[in-house]
């Protein structure tokens, strides 16, 4: 839930006892590149109230979606790559539920394989 899934929704959808929460989608570039970004959607997780936490990443590019995610794993019970958005920015930037075609299986393996 791009824009929607922040802290405090976190928090309130933990008050109705479900047993896990997602982070809304994150762009692995803005967590790589914008340190305030990082540092709003690192805020809470595994210290929070909201934990357990999975944090939802989105990208095609297997190294920067693994260098996204290594600022994140150590506040993250799991890493979640995001693989039914339907936006039209998902579209455009070529993620998402937009790499469900078979054309695309090597390479979201290969993100997952990635190190």
């Amino acid at each position: 839930m791009v824009n929607q899934s922040d802290l405090p929704f976190r928090i309130l959808v933990r008050r109705y006892n479900t047993s896990l929460v997602y982070t809304q989608m994150l762009l692995p570039e803005r967590l790589l590149n914008d340190r305030e970004y990082l540092e709003f959607h690192r805020k809470g997780l595994r210290d929070g109230p909201d934990a357990p936490v999975v944090v939802q990443l989105c990208g095609n590019d297997p190294e920067t979606v693994v260098r996204a995610a290594r600022q994140v794993v150590d506040r993250a019970d799991a890493i979640d790559l995001n693989l039914g958005c339907p936006q039209e920015a998902a579209r455009e930037g070529h993620y998402g539920g937009y790499l469900l075609d078979k054309k695309d299986w090597a390479l979201v393996e290969s993100i997952g394989a990635h190190r």
